[in-house]
């Protein structure tokens, strides 16, 4: 197994105690944390499975009392059962044998609904927001035309 393997295999194993503790109005499970493209610099990405009836209101509590307690990259998702299929394309995107992890695009444009990243207009002042993602997330934009839904300010803490 590659350095790069076991580095992601331990953050899916740790990272569902990340925040735990943290009240949520619905019943959450973290799916595990990677870097973008397996780069030791890449953004760390915590990954959030929640309920597929999930509202835009409790969507909102979620992504919020996430990004206070540990604050970074979210993706939420409602559905894993092709995760490890999408963390394999991603983790593989830059290598030469990328064409073995093909992404798995239905699936993601179902069942990812929102991420949590750097805001599209004020990222440059340290501010973030929740976005719309995939096909079904788009019921919680803002307007159809912007995947915007709420901004989240800047983080308390350090980017995780």
């Amino acid at each position: 197994m590659s350095g790069v393997n076991t580095l992601v295999s331990l953050l899916l194993l740790l990272s569902p105690v990340l925040a735990q503790s943290a009240a949520q109005p619905v019943k959450i499970k973290f799916l595990g944390s990677y870097r973008h493209n397996g780069l030791p610099d890449g953004n760390l990405w915590h990954n959030v499975l929640v309920p597929k009836n999930i509202t835009k209101d409790e969507l909102i509590a979620v992504a919020k009392a996430l990004f206070k307690d540990t604050p970074g990259y979210y993706r939420f998702f409602t559905d894993d059962k092709e995760f490890q299929a999408f963390v394999d394309s991603d983790l593989h995107y830059l290598r030469s044998d990328k064409p073995n992890y093909p992404f798995p695009e239905k699936w993601y444009n179902k069942s990812c609904i929102a991420t949590i990243n750097k805001h599209s207009s004020r990222g440059y002042l340290g501010e973030w927001a929740l976005y719309a993602d995939g096909i079904t997330g788009q019921k919680f934009a803002s307007s159809p035309q912007d995947e915007f839904i709420i901004s989240l300010g800047k983080p308390d803490k350090a980017i995780q």
